[in-house]
């Protein structure tokens, strides 16, 4: 194990450089949906006193309904309910009435309850991989202390 002691910015940098690894192959075996999958895909990188204390990946949400299975058809056991500016409604009372607006609240069809498809997961599987490059950049920075507290690290 190194014991070398280095700057806060050269080891925010190598933070920095393994989200950004981590982040390429993610855009390389991220399924084809669309462009906006490709173009979204981030890496946050959150200090604490100058130095870095968490990596976060950005995503849009849908890629976490694919991973876990959901789709169009393919709703979860208890659904949800979301404002979609898509929706028309058609006011049924007081001086608006008949008139048809833009936006609505949507919910998940009671036909797709339940009908969730097999997990898909190409995220975790990566970050999981990548975990011991991360080890190595702690220990690398502040020796076995660091290494030893991340073993005990979950994924959320």
């Amino acid at each position: 194990m190194s014991e070398a002691i280095t700057t806060r910015e050269q080891f925010n940098a190598d933070v920095l450089s393994w989200g950004a690894a981590g982040l390429g192959e993610m855009r390389a075996k991220a399924p084809r949906i669309s462009g906006q999958l490709q173009r979204t895909l981030g890496v946050r990188m959150h200090k604490r006193d100058g130095m870095a204390n968490s990596v976060g990946f950005q995503i849009v949400r849908y890629t976490v309904y694919r991973e876990k299975g959901a789709s169009r058809g393919h709703g979860g056991a208890k659904g949800s309910r979301w404002w979609s500016d898509m929706a028309t409604r058609t006011v049924r009372s007081g001086p608006l009435k008949g008139a048809v607006l833009q936006g609505g609240w949507r919910k998940t069809r009671p036909s797709s309850l339940g009908r969730l498809a097999a997990e898909r997961p190409y995220l975790n599987p990566i970050i999981d991989a990548r975990m011991p490059a991360l080890l190595d950049v702690m220990d690398t920075h502040f020796g076995g202390a660091a290494v030893d507290i991340l073993q005990n690290v979950r994924i959320k």
